[in-house]
């Protein structure tokens, strides 16, 4: 019975040296931080994701399928084109266009 009181105690004396050690309190605010930024930078990254899809929704060239260069838009539909690959095409911005067929 002895020898379980004094292994008890010699556990509390190492758990009051870990609380002198370390401020537990700072390690949770630490840690609830870094789960808050965690949390933030995911969602940053799927807004990022959502506004590159955007962008390359109406920023890439209808033709080529990449990013516009030289961008050239059809009326009175507003398709947007590169304006090489319509020079390629055959086609100015007062033709036909080549993704609706608008005049």
């Amino acid at each position: 019975m002895d020898t379980l009181y004094a292994n008890s105690d010699r556990l509390t004396d190492e758990l009051a040296r870990l609380y002198d050690k370390y401020d537990f309190e700072v390690i949770d605010k630490q840690k609830v931080s870094l789960v808050w930024f965690e949390n933030w930078s995911i969602n940053i990254v799927q807004a990022s994701a959502r506004v590159n899809t955007i962008f390359e929704q109406f920023f890439n060239c209808n033709l080529c399928r990449s990013l516009v260069v030289e961008p050239t838009v059809v009326d009175p539909c507003n398709h947007i084109f590169c304006k090489a690959c319509l020079e390629d095409q055959g086609n100015s911005h007062k033709q036909q266009c080549k993704v609706c067929g608008e005049d």
